[in-house]
């Protein structure tokens, strides 16, 4: 079985154009038994985080669309990935993961998805 590269499969969505959210989920497209194009098309919405930057980063969401499908079916695990990943996201960029303030904090879309990449591979598998 061929080993996906997801953090260079994510920098080449962003490079093409894709949002922050498409691009973390279309990096996980194998894993979801998706084609990249249908996770980019799931995504496509969460790009400048919910609700149009007042809400939380596309990238964060997208993590944890990836995380359901990894942890979904032990609700106790889900809950503990997903909170171990947010303390572990903002443990890098601040407590504020809504997209407008990150941006404002001179986070760039692109160091957000590959911090995303990194934490989800970092995640225990179940």
């Amino acid at each position: 079985m061929q080993t996906i590269d997801h953090a260079a499969r994510a920098s080449a969505l962003r490079a093409a154009g894709a949002n922050c959210a498409a691009a973390v989920l279309g990096a996980y497209a194998d894993t979801l038994g998706l084609t990249v194009e249908s996770a980019q098309r799931l995504a496509a919405g969460l790009g400048a985080g919910l609700g149009d930057g007042q809400g939380t980063c596309g990238a964060v969401l997208a993590a944890h669309m990836v995380l359901g499908q990894r942890f979904g079916d032990d609700p106790h695990a889900l809950k503990a990935q997903t909170r171990a990943f947010r303390a572990a996201f903002r443990a890098q960029v601040g407590e504020d993961l809504r997209c407008a303030q990150l941006r404002k904090n001179k986070q760039s879309c692109d160091t957000l998805v590959a911090q995303t990449i990194q934490l989800l591979e970092e995640a225990e598998r179940p």
